[in-house]
């Protein structure tokens, strides 16, 4: 009788220590998550209309073809955007800001700033998902994800090189490694669970990437040495 007291003691110091650990784990995360929206609404949102100042590059162009999808011109690839012609994304994205926002250096940026701003939580997330277990022990290690992707996102925010970028009129560049990010992510999860919905999910988003950013059309080479 006096072993049983005592097993069952010690399973219910257990349950509350794991219950403990999750919730603990929970406000970890939540922290993590709200100082990442801080830095991330300061250094990508923040007087976003007026900096930087003007139209700067292939904006320009990049507008007008914006334009001209407003008034019934559209494209898969747009040719006469720049030189070696832009994906359709980044025009569509800016014709769709143009149309909330009015013909503005917000409209011209916000697009931007939004993948900018997406791309850091989706690297907390998948950094989350490659280091949430241990390879060897297969043990769950739910503190090594959360220092690892806490890590890669706050580094990510606070890059001087992505905020400027997140800051420009160039959607493509936000929106490329955002997609690809989603991709690896839903791919590895998908494969983990055995879910092929979210490998389908992975699917559209390797679909989309052609039409981001010229270097994307190299993504096939990065997923055969994943294989």
């Amino acid at each position: 009788m006096c072993e049983i007291t005592v097993a069952a003691r010690r399973s219910i110091r257990i349950g509350s220590w794991a219950i403990e650990e999750r919730l603990l784990l929970r406000l970890a995360t939540l922290g993590i998550l709200l100082a990442l929206a801080v830095v991330v609404v300061l250094l990508r949102f923040q007087r976003l209309g007026e900096l930087p100042p003007g139209i700067v590059g292939d904006e320009d162009r990049d507008g007008a073809a914006a334009l001209g999808v407003l008034q019934g011109e559209h494209a898969v690839f747009f040719t006469k955007a720049v030189n070696q012609g832009r994906d359709a994304w980044s025009i569509y994205a800016l014709a769709l800001s143009t149309l909330i926002f009015g013909r503005s250096l917000l409209a011209m940026h916000f697009p931007t700033a939004l993948g900018s701003a997406g791309m850091v939580f989706a690297a907390f997330w998948l950094a989350r998902l490659l280091f949430v277990k241990d390879e060897e022990s297969d043990e769950a290690t739910p503190w090594r994800g959360l220092l690892v992707g806490g890590v890669c996102a706050g580094l990510m925010a606070v890059s001087i090189s992505q905020t400027i970028l997140g800051r420009s009129g160039y959607s493509g560049n936000a929106h490329m490694p955002l997609l690809l990010t989603l991709c690896l992510g839903l791919l590895w999860w998908g494969w983990i669970e055995r879910s092929w919905r979210r490998i389908a999910l992975s699917g559209v988003c390797a679909g989309l990437l052609p039409y981001t950013y010229l270097p994307a059309r190299f993504a096939p080479f990065l997923f055969i040495f994943l294989v």
